[in-house]
């Protein structure tokens, strides 16, 4: 049995009309998808307090069902008592963007941030997410300039943020634009130069750029650190898309005729699909009571309803009283997640063909 839930069972032994405490294990059953006994605690809660205090977890309950039409509300009347608390603002933001209310979701996401300086990467790249999903459907005021604005700003304040830097790559990379992205695959940690992957996407900027023998260097690399890993479908398709590159690098003029040719050759049945974004794809679980139980994102997430009178801090849990933690030892760590609104960007291999056929047009 879960060692949190029966410590707090314990304390609602002792303290049977402490609403928080009945909060916090609602939050623990709804863990473990036991959403029929977090909602009657629920209940009880709202008898020893406010019906109010109990919105906030009432709306990560829905919020886990997938029942976004019964979460917004109670976000929204929670936020409307507490508008400065960061949790309920990432929490409805969350709602808003697995609703598909983009617009409204990246409201909430940057009002979260101006709320909360310590917030993690996951949630800026998701943030940039929306702005480019905006950006792609021509949303006025949204361009991918501005998501590039946006992540450099954030980088700048960290000094080095890989998670943002990748996905200001892959937009880049959309663009076609070489020079830049190998400026940013620079600017990461010193360890991604130990991924075959870095240097294909760096003998691919090279190529595109007309850089044979930087090109001919990265691939070089490439295959070197490929032939110290053990056979995986991933090796194989690393090493496949390697040689496609070097075949193309041996093609002594850039012509759209002898590039078809090869892309032929190494790819007959077509391109590797894409995937969305630079993020994970989101997934809903089924509970242990075989409801759906919508998971969340990003490890540093709390689940606690609080007022805004209460001082927030990334590394602690307000509303408890100062042993909590330690006996408690918190509320859950969600799992990790995130929702399916990505746009659905090319895979790597089929962005290069682009961008090549793009460069041989432009070519005197």
């Amino acid at each position: 049995m879960n060692e949190r839930l029966v410590l707090l069972s314990e304390r609602i032994a002792s303290s049977p009309s402490d609403p928080d405490l009945y909060l916090r294990r609602a939050l623990i059953y709804s863990d473990t998808g036991e959403f029929k006994l977090a909602f009657a605690d629920l209940d009880t809660a709202s008898g020893f307090g406010p019906v109010e205090n109990t919105y906030f977890v009432r709306g990560i309950l829905f919020y886990r069902l997938g029942q976004f039409d019964q979460a917004l509300p109670l976000f929204d009347a929670f936020i409307d008592a507490n508008p400065r608390n960061p949790d309920a603002l990432i929490y409805r933001a969350r709602v808003l963007r697995d609703a598909g209310q983009t617009k409204a979701a990246l409201a909430d996401y940057l009002a979260y941030f101006a709320l909360n300086p310590q917030a993690g990467p996951g949630d800026y790249v998701t943030a940039a997410h929306l702005m480019t999903v905006m950006a792609e459907r021509g949303d006025a005021g949204r361009s991918h300039q501005d998501v590039l604005e946006f992540l450099d700003a954030r980088i700048r304040e960290l000094g080095a943020a890989p998670q943002l830097q990748r996905y200001a790559i892959e937009l880049e990379q959309q663009a076609c634009r070489s020079e830049q992205v190998i400026e940013r695959l620079n600017q990461l940690y010193p360890n991604a130069r130990r991924a075959p992957q870095w240097h294909l996407q760096a003998a691919e900027q090279y190529l595109l750029l007309d850089q044979k023998d930087r090109t001919d260097k990265a691939l070089e690399t490439a295959r070197a650190l490929l032939s110290q890993r053990r056979p995986t479908a991933i090796k194989a398709e690393l090493s496949h898309r390697a040689a496609f590159l070097h075949a193309v690098l041996e093609q002594r003029v850039m012509s759209t005729d002898t590039f078809d040719a090869v892309l032929r050759r190494f790819y007959p049945d077509g391109l590797p699909a894409g995937h969305a974004g630079a993020a994970q794809v989101a997934h809903v679980h089924s509970s242990a009571s075989g409801r759906p139980a919508h998971s969340h994102e990003h490890s540093q997430e709390h689940s606690h309803a609080t007022s805004d009178s209460q001082t927030h801090r990334p590394d602690a849990e307000p509303h408890t009283h100062a042993h909590d933690s330690a006996s408690i030892g918190g509320f859950e760590q969600p799992q990790a997640g995130t929702a399916a609104y990505q746009p659905e960007w090319a895979g790597p291999v089929a962005v290069f063909v682009r961008c090549y056929r793009s460069a041989v047009s432009a070519a005197p």
